[in-house]
């Protein structure tokens, strides 16, 4: 029983092996068909990850059906470690489980099998990303290597696209890309987007070491990683990015009232540096830089950026000057004493000041998205004689780099489905198929993308909806949220659980804009997974 154990541990050591270290580096024939390419790796080893772990489970199962009728032994597996004995793994099951059923409904059974071609998030992805997490969540021993894998290939990947903004291919991946093009393309990932959802999905573990670690050495080593992804937030070029981490300030802002407002301090001021670094880099090497879009220059070159470091880094200083410039007298008691008097100075801050600053932030949120609605429909130039073309602020088709439409189709569309269609959607990644099996909708995305196939709304909730609709959404939504009250609350059993809290915040906020795929979502279900293995195995150990 116990080599079966091994063995299964080893299957799946070396599935993350070659997901968080060989995959985000792997590439094949530059840019071309690089998703298709990337799925074949997670389709291949996920599969015989899953085969061969399930076959072990069953011996398992045999062996100690043989052994508990008094053959062998009395030894009986711990059937509830196996189970859904806590929220978040009910809340997978419960979205795996709408997701079967939209399948059954589904019109177009091929494709809601195997996923739309490029993309393949149909039920056979989604079957191997919920198994995985289970997998890992429940049979594996967690290896201290996994996450610093992670660490270490994905800051090879942001390296290289911190080069590639300044049209540096040092692998070469580039090839003979037009110029034009090359700003549409990243890293060893492809798509700008899927680089920035790969960014945004795995930063947080970084950022959050720095926020947290007390060990000088590891959290300088995160400091500098941060600083790197930072370098390359500010430059990949998606703004969906920059939503994704403000998310997580937010979330670390609320974690600083446990008496961490220095170490929240030092992560704002990493992160102002990063971009600013960056700008000062863009402004020497500007010969060389990739054109980029307005917001992605504004964070990395406006001067308002310099204003906000030199002010943070003035209330840090002021706020926290014993504790940063030293005392020059006095017993090292003395200093631990006020040490202790600054900590708890610190915890006696009141989150009540969150709260506020939440709301402040949620109203200037509406008040930005009424003008945007008085905008768009010509309010405010009947009554004041003024609109804005400003694509941030007019919801056109064009908005977005084309959401709009896609926003609009997808709502309209989804409101003329059959209530059944409705309650389930049209088949896991069937967005494009059902589309395009109505002459009418396929006109309209026609006129508007040409030969271009419109594969998702650009919104990975609108998607869900409708793909697997509203009570797959729902279902969807639960396990999101359960998976970050879920990290949050158990922090008493790992320090370190915030950090996947951060992981999907930062991905629910990036693809409010952007969509699942290969590049990424594996490495969410991957990281909510290690996160579970702690919980179920109630580790309190540092063991990143």
């Amino acid at each position: 029983m116990k080599q079966l154990s091994k063995i299964n541990n080893l299957i799946i050591s070396l599935y993350l092996f070659v997901m968080l270290g060989f995959f985000p580096l792997y590439y094949r024939y530059q840019y071309a068909n690089m998703g298709d390419e990337k799925y074949k790796i997670f389709l291949y080893t996920s599969s015989v990850c899953v085969v061969v772990s399930f076959l072990l489970c069953a011996w398992r199962g045999i062996l100690s059906v043989h052994n508990n009728a008094g053959l062998k032994s009395n030894k009986r597996i711990d059937i509830k470690k196996y189970i859904c004995n806590y929220p978040l793994d009910t809340a997978v099951i419960l979205y795996f489980g709408t997701t079967i059923i939209s399948f059954l409904l589904s019109d177009f059974k091929d494709i809601a099998w195997k996923g739309a071609d490029g993309w393949f998030m149909g039920l056979l992805s989604q079957a191997l990303l919920v198994t995985v997490y289970f997998l890992i969540a429940k049979t594996w021993t967690y290896r201290p290597w996994a996450l610093s894998l992670l660490g270490v290939s994905s800051a090879i990947v942001f390296i290289i696209a911190i080069f590639h903004r300044f049209d540096v291919d040092i692998l070469p991946i580039y090839g003979n890309l037009k110029e034009k093009y090359k700003v549409l393309f990243l890293s060893t990932m492809g798509q700008s987007s899927w680089y920035s959802s790969f960014l945004c999905t795995v930063f947080p573990i970084g950022l959050f070491i720095f926020f947290n670690e007390r060990d000088k050495k590891k959290r300088t080593l995160a400091g500098i990683y941060s600083a790197i992804a930072m370098m390359s937030l500010v430059t990949q070029n998606t703004d969906s990015a920059f939503l994704s981490l403000f998310a997580v300030i937010m979330v670390l802002f609320y974690l600083s009232f446990g008496g961490k407002m220095k170490e929240f301090l030092e992560v704002i001021l990493l992160v102002l540096a990063s971009f600013c670094f960056m700008g000062v880099c863009q402004r020497i090497f500007s010969a060389r830089m990739i054109p980029l879009d307005s917001l992605s220059l504004f964070m990395s070159q406006s001067a308002i950026m310099w204003i906000a470091l030199v002010a943070v880094a003035g209330i840090y200083g002021w706020v926290f000057r014993k504790e940063v410039f030293g005392q020059k007298t006095g017993t090292a008691s003395k200093n631990k004493k006020k040490n202790k008097r600054v900590e708890s100075e610190q915890k006696s801050i009141p989150r009540t000041i969150f709260w506020m600053v939440f709301v402040l932030i949620a109203a200037a949120v509406l008040l930005v998205l009424l003008f945007i609605v008085l905008n768009t429909t010509g309010v405010l130039q009947s009554a004041l004689g003024y609109q804005s073309t400003n694509n941030y602020l007019l919801f056109d088709n064009q908005w977005g780099n084309g959401r709009g439409f896609a926003w609009k189709f997808a709502v309209a569309t989804f409101g003329e489905m059959p209530f059944l269609q409705k309650l389930f959607g049209v088949g896991p990644d069937c967005f494009s198929a059902y589309a395009a099996s109505v002459p009418e909708y396929l006109g309209q995305m026609k006129a508007f993308w040409g030969d271009l196939v419109l594969t998702n709304a650009h919104n990975e909730y609108l998607t869900k909806l409708y793909n697997i609709g509203i009570v797959g959404l729902l279902a969807y939504v639960m396990m999101l949220v359960t998976g970050v009250r879920t990290f949050l609350k158990n922090r008493n059993i790992n320090p370190f659980l915030p950090a996947f809290a951060l992981c999907i915040v930062s991905y629910m906020a990036h693809n409010i804009f952007c969509y699942e795929q290969v590049c990424c979502t594996p490495f969410f279900y991957i990281l909510m997974g290690i996160g579970s293995n702690w919980i179920h195995n109630q580790t309190k150990k540092s063991t990143y």
